[in-house]
């Protein structure tokens, strides 16, 4: 999903609950563009973490005189390790990930994997910061990996925005079903769901069920049944028609060069 859709559901979201918002957590903070959406909620810190060096350094000095604004220049993981990053080469690396690009190698073939980093890798229990309630991920499908490095600090987490997949972009990333199973285990039930319209992955917006009452909790099972299906798709796609000539084009240019 493009970054100025994902920015502008995120940014509804944190004005809508951001009277219960304490602290967030963002991990794969990139150069920090939604900083400023993050700060209207007036949380009580907000922690950044990137683990690609040269990212990071554009990151820090953005937010080096922002109270409360907290960078960290490592990776979140299910262990505390060195690890390798496959580093996109354009983008300004936002498609660099812990895991090898698989089908992101055929829907974005402008996007070259030309390098590896290795970078480090922490567990988020191992952290001194116990304060977070909103958590946002965009860590190009390792998203599992990081909800498992929570241990027991995931139940103090109110509200999750995340990046989702219906394939593998990436090897072996967490898909949808397995993501949705996992997160209702420890109580965050699917709120919001949106999916981009021709490709297999999307954003989704989850919420401990405490603040849910019985019937919404009800009605989310619809409206879920719904944003999955067919005729959402369809609909995004007449709305989103100029997204179809984008990947047309992205399409011929692969074939001829």
């Amino acid at each position: 999903m493009s970054e100025k859709i994902e920015n502008k559901q995120l940014k509804k979201i944190v004005k809508k609950f951001s009277n219960k918002i304490h602290s967030i957590a963002h991990v794969g903070a990139h150069l920090g563009q939604e900083v400023e959406i993050y700060l209207q909620a007036k949380p009580d810190n907000l922690y950044l973490f990137e683990p690609q060096k040269n990212i990071f350094d554009k990151l820090n000095e953005k937010v080096q005189d922002k109270k409360n604004v907290f960078a960290f220049n490592f990776g979140l993981g299910a262990d505390t390790s060195k690890k390798i990053l496959h580093k996109a080469t354009e983008n300004n690396g936002a498609s660099s990930s812990l895991l090898e690009p698989k089908l992101h190698l055929e829907l974005h073939t402008n996007i070259k994997f030309e390098k590896n980093e290795e970078v480090d890798v922490k567990r988020f229990d191992e952290l001194i910061i116990n304060d977070v309630n909103f958590l946002v991920l965009d860590v190009q499908g390792f998203e599992l990996e990081v909800l498992k490095g929570f241990g027991e600090k995931i139940k103090s987490i109110d509200f999750l925005f995340t990046e989702i997949n219906k394939n593998f972009v990436y090897k072996n990333n967490v898909l949808i079903d397995e993501l949705d199973q996992y997160l209702k285990n420890i109580g965050l039930v699917r709120f919001s769901t949106f999916w981009d319209p021709y490709l297999p992955y999307g954003d989704a917006f989850y919420i401990n069920k405490k603040e849910i009452s019985t019937l919404n909790l009800f009605f989310l099972m619809f409206k879920k049944f719904y944003q999955d299906g067919f005729f959402n798709k369809l609909i995004l796609r007449l709305i989103n028609f100029d997204k179809l000539l984008y990947l047309f084009k992205q399409k011929i240019k692969a074939i001829l060069n």
